[in-house]
């Protein structure tokens, strides 16, 4: 068997286990556009890795299940929001999940449905998830978070997402996660705030396979005086602006 098969089998065990792994996040927003059919998300925590603990589907909306976040709850999450229009509907399936629903947290935003003429949003936080832990929504997005240093996290998120509305989504996503971590993001991490991060954003006619842009930095030694991954993510996010932003696919990964 030659060396790159080896390789590739090395590469796909990896991302196996990783795939597998209970994901968590401290702090994400999830959003739609209901006036460009855009949608996305965008997430951080002090962990090894959160990209996969949320879901974007053009035409449907964005979701994502943190705090414990196990695979098999994310993937009736991800079920139910291919299928459903109603967040209310997606938010008391997802109540009845008997696998330790109070360690869970979410943030849902969908567009409008057959029930409803406006996009919805709607956030749970289960009532053992750790503090500083709380959400804000609005009509067209959601923003929510766990193990924070304080609620100006959120809040600073919050500022961040709704100063410019004449923004892009992607800009809009990546400013407010670049706000909660600067006003000090989770608080196992001390003042490097982040040690993984993900965003992911689709236009309205895009494939769910095929993101218009997808970035993610994991895999960060957790220390006071390291990396920042939202800061590590956003470097990527402005080298994408520049080089990249015709281009109808863009995934980039980034481990240092």
């Amino acid at each position: 068997m030659s060396s790159l098969s080896n390789y590739r089998k090395v590469i796909v065990f990896f991302f196996a286990v990783v795939l597998s792994m209970k994901g968590h996040a401290t702090w994400s927003i999830v959003a739609v556009d209901p006036e460009t059919g855009d949608v996305g998300y965008a997430v951080a925590s002090c962990t090894f890795r959160v990209h996969g603990i949320a879901k974007a589907i053009p035409g449907k909306g964005a979701i994502v299940v943190q705090a414990k976040s196990n695979p098999k709850v994310r993937n009736k999450a991800f079920k139910l929001l291919g299928t459903e229009s109603n967040a209310t509907d997606i938010l008391e399936e997802l109540s009845e999940e008997p696998d330790e629903p109070d360690l869970h947290q979410y943030g849902i935003a969908v567009f409008p449905g057959d029930q409803h003429t406006e996009s919805q949003s709607l956030a749970h936080s289960g009532k053992d998830i750790p503090e500083w832990n709380g959400s804000l929504t609005e009509r067209t997005f959601s923003i929510q978070g766990n193990t924070l240093v304080n609620e100006n996290v959120l809040s600073a998120a919050y500022d961040a997402f709704v100063e410019d509305g004449s923004l892009s989504l992607e800009e809009r996503l990546m400013a407010a996660l670049l706000a909660a971590s600067k006003a000090g993001g989770d608080h196992r991490c001390g003042e490097q705030t982040a040690t993984s991060s993900a965003m992911a954003v689709y236009k309205k006619n895009d494939k769910p396979q095929h993101p218009f842009l997808s970035l993610a930095v994991y895999g960060l030694e957790r220390d006071d005086a390291g990396l920042n991954a939202v800061e590590l993510m956003n470097a990527q996010f402005q080298k994408w602006k520049k080089e990249s932003k015709d281009r109808k696919s863009t995934q980039l990964f980034l481990i240092p």
